[in-house]
């Protein structure tokens, strides 16, 4: 298979991905079109209907030409056949992905934490603070604790991957 293959299996990929969150925005459309809310909050009709077509519009298009998106993404001149990867590199891959998902949701999970300890903590504006709760302090260690994981998961893919294949044999 050529590189403008595997970028087309991930581009239909990607349009499943596309259309789900506008399937979300479309199950919000007839409560916004019969109350203008959403859970009682006001809701633009506009902008929740182009929310709710302009992604299916996307992912139906994506969905149907994948391999001409792929070819304007991959260049003819560097679309030559892949060789296969051996299962130990694969893994390096997967497994250092796996860790940049992660780090992805413990950042913006790290940057709330970050700003409900902002906004808890006394300052010059405000006569108190709110404090943070057990829960919330627990939270905080979570969120730590998911940051060195990523990382750790991201620097060392290759021993773990080793550590794998050999537990695996």
């Amino acid at each position: 298979m050529k590189a403008s293959h595997y970028i087309a299996i991930g581009v239909r990929l990607f349009s499943v991905f596309i259309f789900i969150v506008a399937f979300r925005r479309i199950l919000l459309l007839p409560e916004v079109l019969i109350y203008g809310t959403i859970d009682g909050i006001g809701a633009s009709i506009s902008f929740m209907i182009i929310s709710a077509i302009v992604p299916t519009i996307i992912a139906t298009a994506l969905w149907l030409f994948p391999g001409k998106t792929a070819n304007f993404i991959v260049r003819k001149e560097i679309d030559n056949d892949i060789t296969p990867i051996n299962p130990l590199e694969f893994s390096i891959v997967i497994v250092a992905g796996l860790g940049l998902y992660l780090l992805y949701f413990s950042i913006s999970d790290s940057i709330y934490w970050l700003t409900v300890f902002n906004v808890s903590e006394p300052n010059s504006y405000a006569s108190n603070g709110s404090g943070i709760g057990g829960q919330s302090k627990a939270a905080i260690i979570a969120t730590s604790l998911e940051i060195v994981m990523s990382l750790t998961l991201i620097l060392k893919s290759k021993t773990i991957s080793r550590l794998i294949f050999k537990v695996a044999k």
